[in-house]
């Protein structure tokens, strides 16, 4: 499966505002809606939703109870940090 992460304002444009579109060949998520700002930190070097995208990769933080990272597990724990 393709995945693409777009972290950039507006980025759920694309999507008609929802955060997570999925089929069995690509799925896309999004860090904000339509009429969001996608939001950056310049400590950090990269934005913010991009950050905790990877910290729940790296840290295994976004997995369930089996030790498993899916799409929507990953993207709800994202926003969550974010918000």
């Amino acid at each position: 499966k393709i995945v693409v992460i777009l972290d950039s304002s507006f980025s759920g444009a694309i999507a008609k505002g929802i955060s997570i579109i999925s089929n069995k060949e690509m799925a896309f998520l999004t860090s904000c809606t339509s009429r969001q700002y996608s939001l950056e930190n310049q400590e950090l070097g990269q934005s913010i939703y991009t950050n905790y995208i990877l910290e729940g990769i790296e840290t295994g933080a976004a997995s369930n109870r089996d030790g498993l990272i899916t799409l929507d597990r990953l993207h709800e724990y994202a926003s969550n940090k974010v918000k």
